[in-house]
């Protein structure tokens, strides 16, 4: 199902071409109708809900980034992940304003939280599926008792 799927995006990338296609896939996007609906209800910019909305694909790159950075442990990949987060609500809610920042962050829980919790996304051709690498659990420390 999953390369059927993938074969139809190309298609349809084809012959819409890169732009068209990824105006596409957002407008049919459940989260982004939310931010939509948010976004107009607050008075706010069409082109501002999609560079908000667009957040997500630089989270996905930074968070597979960290993910797989061999230079760091994992208590340190999960600090950096944490920071992404945080970093990216505070960049939607100075986009969008208090309330209706806080108001994606909610429709946005899935994503973000993932990565919160010391996880790397990526989302799927179609823009919804959400795929998750969570860090393994840190072993506890233990005292040599010798």
């Amino acid at each position: 199902m999953r390369a059927a799927l993938e074969q139809i995006a190309t298609q349809l990338k084809a012959a819409l071409g890169e732009q068209r296609y990824a105006d596409y896939v957002r407008s049919s996007n459940n989260e982004f109708q939310q931010l939509s609906r948010i976004a107009q209800g607050a008075n706010i910019d069409n082109d501002t809900a999609i560079r908000t909305f667009n957040l997500r694909d630089s989270v996905s790159q930074e968070s597979n980034r960290i993910y797989n950075d061999t230079t760091m442990n994992g208590d340190q990949k999960r600090s950096a992940l944490l920071l992404l987060a945080q970093n990216t609500k505070t960049q939607i809610v100075s986009a969008l304003g208090q309330t209706a920042g806080e108001a994606y962050i909610q429709a946005a829980t899935r994503w973000l939280g993932a990565v919160e919790r010391g996880g790397a996304i990526t989302f799927g051709v179609d823009g919804s599926s959400l795929n998750t690498k969570s860090l393994p659990r840190s072993a506890p420390s233990t005292a040599a008792s010798h």
